[in-house]
């Protein structure tokens, strides 16, 4: 055995001090020159930040007080184009009441919107006041006549009559005077004026705006307030206009204030703003920010009026913002900087001390344990040997029991293996749960259906695979087997990828030795395909019953068409008749407009009915877009909850596109129901725009020959917006997310359609909580391609051919049979279509083309045409419908119809249908 001797404790603690020492006095003083780097950095950025800020309160001072000039040079501009527009000043020097009454109400309403405004004033250009509005105490009021007063002596008139057209008079900001007295309270005040100029472009007269200016000042006042500095607005010989004493406000404007100027007070700093305009500078008193502002050069509405049209010179009319940062705002920052660096000192000297501490007390500690482990040691060695004796003997029994149980688990393990072949091969899950509800096996189908593995299964809660509606109902299983019973169920589970999984679940129950339950077993199907199937064939049911729906309203709307088009085609025909009769001087003229525009809505509503229930072609025409985007909004503001806002900007008002009216109308419709059906619970804004772009902001599907603009139609809601799942599949046909009676699923799936059909692109983006925005670009016509309005006056083409005129309507055929006696035609007429073919038969050259309506009793127009041309073969034909479904390029041709035109028709496209089939032009397209 080994003897040790150990060392003495104050040896031992002695040491531990001088190595902590060693250790702790370099780091403290690097971290002291630590300490006083930063507060050297930090006090120099602190100096320089209050420099910044400094000159960025003056600048936010200046934009402030230059924006709030700007709409008081814009409301003068709006007032002069109101005065010249509406003839008050002239070139006689006097006016009806009527025209000065009107003028005031117009001033009244224009100054109740503005209660900063003091006075609006026109004065005519003899000097004298022709409407003046007073604001009193909030109230604006007309001035009697005999109040108003002579002006032409004054310095505001001569400055602005001496101005061109455009020219603003801008007045220096002073107090007002009544009176030849300053007003009590003081009321600062500026004048703006501008000549106005009558329709013969000769100078009548000026209008001019006495402007408070106190509201300027509060908004100055409110920019410095919860600072250290003091903002100040001087003119520019140096007076306060506002100022950190109120008495040294306005000296100007009185006797004993005349030596109150900063120049008084500052004589330096006003040298420095003398000379270079903008800066800053450091004295005694503080930091002082300056900048002179130009409110007739920067003022935003002045930048368009020449220099010459300026009542004086720019650069002469200023004002100065000074700021004023006390020196003990500035020192205390410093102050704050030196107590921090001085407390972060402490702190560490504090922690430091701490820790030399704790170190020095570790290292004693350290030491006399080493010399108890030494000890320990010996004591350990001699109880080692005795130990090991005796576990080589415990050793040697049990490696004896451990083969014994080596057989037992073999024949177990084997036996074992052969059932679980049995298990893991099976096609069904097999699953076992304990009674506390955890998984206690599963087999590799169970896996398989659940997209997890054994070990992500096993131990953990049935609860967690679970979909969570299902959680009540296997409750409800569970508690049907510990009581006995043990029936199959259907159960949905979760995926590992989040999606579900219908199953078939046999179950049975588990009994420990006691009788007691003790856990579920259970065969599960998966039969999700099988339910899917299922929910397609429903799904398919649907649509089928839906597509039944709409094929049968579309049938009663085409019906409702057709006797809508017989009854529009007198009106339309007999109006056009008057039109031609009257002269153009006639007073009802203004009457039959009316009743022309009336009728043409009324045949766009038919050809929205045609269009739905898809009796009408869709033949493209160029279109202005503007209006079709447009009038459905007037139709929705009359329908929508009144917790949505409609807000429209259609910019784009000459944007010509090729399109069908009427599938614009439509995909306007369909777009803006959407928005408002996604706002319809909670309210919000539905935005509607129309904008030119060009193609090179963005990109469109490919195509041989790419349009360079296009005219975007955006429409926006504020609703909860679309779920990114659903995107891809908003288009497809009967896709809804709708409740039932709200949506078919057609109405994005049409709006695609249509888009497509003028070469067009829909695009839509969507942000869950936000809203949804979807925009519609459709190429735009060039000018030469837009075409030009009909002339009313224009000569139609007539002749003195024999017409035979065929149709069920009298009221048809008594209009149809006069303007082609205007036309100059031989007319005869038969409302039979049996008596026209026996008319016919009898004579067949004797007609040089038959018009006939197509909807009949007995005989069709399509049979009568038939009849004819089988008799005369180059008979021309022209065929008048409201509408049908039957009419296709084939049987038009198998007929031998030459052209068809829908009713109601214009006298104009009757006329010229009339000319090109006597001419020979074959047409089989419908008009």
């Amino acid at each position: 055995m080994t003897s040790t001797h150990p060392s003495s404790p104050a040896k031992e603690q002695s040491q531990a001090i001088k190595k902590t020492l060693l250790i702790i006095l370099p780091i403290f003083l690097l971290v002291l020159g630590c300490i006083a780097t930063v507060y050297w950095f930090e006090l120099r950025n602190h100096q320089r930040a209050v420099l910044e800020n400094e000159k960025a309160s003056v600048l936010l001072a200046k934009q402030i007080t230059l924006r709030a000039l700007a709409p008081v040079i814009a409301d003068l501009r709006f007032l002069a184009s109101e005065v010249s527009s509406s003839g008050v000043l002239g070139p006689e020097t006097t006016m009806s009441a009527r025209i000065r009454s009107e003028m005031e109400a117009r001033f009244i309403n224009f100054s109740s919107a503005h209660g900063d405004y003091d006075q609006l004033r026109i004065i005519d250009r003899a000097g004298m006041e022709v409407v003046r509005i007073n604001q009193n105490n909030g109230t604006p009021a007309a001035v009697a006549d005999h109040e108003r007063q002579a002006k032409k002596h004054r310095y505001y008139f001569a400055e602005t009559m001496r101005l061109t057209k455009g020219g603003i008079y801008v007045s220096p900001l002073d107090l007002n005077i009544e009176h030849n007295q300053l007003e009590t309270p003081r009321k600062p005040m500026i004048r703006f004026a501008t000549p106005i100029y009558s329709r013969q472009e000769v100078k009548s007269g000026m209008v001019i705006i006495n402007y408070t200016a106190q509201h300027l000042l509060n908004h100055f006042s409110r920019t410095g307030k919860g600072r250290d500095s003091q903002l100040m607005l001087l003119n520019a010989e140096g007076y306060w206009l506002k100022g950190a004493v109120p008495e040294d406000e306005w000296g100007f404007m009185y006797p004993n204030g005349q030596n109150i100027t900063l120049g008084r007070k500052h004589p330096e700093l006003w040298a420095q703003i003398d000379t270079v305009k903008h800066g800053q500078m450091v004295t005694d008193q503080g930091i002082f920010t300056f900048c002179t502002i130009y409110p007739l050069e920067e003022c935003p509405g002045c930048e368009t009026t020449p220099t010459q049209n300026l009542s004086s010179d720019t650069r002469d009319y200023s004002w100065i913002i000074v700021s004023q940062h006390p020196p003990i705002g500035f020192i205390q920052g410093q102050n704050r900087l030196f107590m921090k660096a001085v407390l972060a000192s402490v702190i560490a000297f504090s922690v430091l001390v701490f820790l030399s501490f704790r170190l020095t007390a570790s290292e004693f500690h350290r030491c006399c344990s080493e010399d108890q482990l030494r000890q320990s040691k010996a004591t350990l060695a001699q109880a080692v040997v005795a130990k090991t004796s005796e576990l080589q003997s415990s050793n040697r029994a049990l490696r004896t029991q451990i083969d014994e149980r080596l057989k037992v688990e073999t024949a177990l393990r084997e036996s074992e293996e052969k059932y679980r072949t049995l298990i893991e091969t099976m096609r069904e899950g097999i699953c076992l749960i304990n009674g506390n509800g955890r998984f206690a096996f599963v087999n590799r189908q169970f896996c398989a259906m659940l997209g997890y593995s054994q070990e992500e299964i096993i131990g953990h809660e049935y609860r967690e695979f679970l979909d969570p509606v299902n959680l009540k109902k296997l409750n409800r299983e569970r508690e049907k087997r510990m009581a006995g019973e043990a029936e199959p169920y259907d159960l949905k589970w979760i995926k590992k990828n989040g999606k579900p999984v219908l199953t078939y679940i046999s179950p049975a129950a588990l009994y420990d030795t006691g009788g007691e339950f003790s856990g579920s077993f259970a065969v599960v199907t998966d039969i999700t395909e099988q339910k899917t199937l299922d929910k397609e064939k429903t799904g398919l049911e649907m649509q089928l019953r839906q597509a039944q729906k709409m094929e049968a309203i579309g049938v009663l709307a085409g019906g409702i068409a057709h006797d809508f088009n017989n009854i529009l085609m007198p009106i339309i025909g007999y109006a056009e008749l008057i039109r031609e009769l009257l002269p153009d001087d006639h007073d009802a003229w203004g009457y039959i407009h009316p009743i022309l525009e009336a009728s043409r809505r009324a045949k766009e509503l038919v050809a929205q009915i045609l269009s739905f229930s898809r009796q009408s072609n869709d033949e493209l025409k160029p279109t202005p877009i503007a209006p079709l985007v447009a009038e459905p909004l007037k139709l929705l503001k009359a329908s929508i909850p009144s917790n949505i806002e409609i807000e429209s900007d259609i910019d784009a008002k000459d944007a010509m596109i090729m399109a069908n009216p009427v599938q614009i109308h439509q995909v306007v419709m369909n777009l803006c129901t959407n928005a408002y059906h996604a706002m319809e619970n909670t309210g919000g804004k539905l935005s509607v725009s129309l904008k030119k772009v060009e193609s090179s902001h963005f990109r469109v599907r490919a195509s041989d020959r790419q349009p360079d603009r296009f005219a975007c139609l955006t429409v926006s809601d504020t609703g909860p917006g679309i779920k990114p799942e659903y995107l891809s599949r908003i288009f497809e046909p009967y896709f809804t997310t709708k409740e039932q009676s709200k949506g078919t699923g057609l109405g994005l799936s049409v709006v695609h359609g249509i888009v497509n059909a003028c070469n067009g692109e829909i695009r839509v983006e969507s942000h869950q909580g936000k809203g949804t925005t979807f925009y519609v670009f459709l190429p735009l016509l060039s000018s030469e391609s837009a075409g030009k309005s009909d002339d009313p006056h224009k000569i139609l083409p007539g002749g003195a051919e024999n017409i035979l005129l065929v149709d069920d309507e009298a009221p048809i055929v008594q209009l149809e049979k006069r303007v082609l006696e205007r036309l100059g035609y031989t007319v005869t007429t038969r409302m039979s279509s049996v008596d026209a073919l026996e008319i016919f038969r009898i004579d067949p050259y004797r007609f040089d083309l038959v018009i006939t309506d197509l909807t009949m009793p007995n005989l069709t127009g399509l049979d009568l045409a038939k009849a004819m041309t089988d008799i005369r073969p180059d008979l021309p034909v022209l065929m008048l419908t409201g509408f049908s479904e039957q009419l296709n390029h084939q049987v038009v041709e198998d007929a031998g119809i030459r052209r068809v035109l829908r009713k109601p028709v214009l006298t104009k496209d009757l006329a010229e249908a009339i000319r090109g089939v006597l001419s020979g032009e074959a047409h089989d397209q419908q008009t």
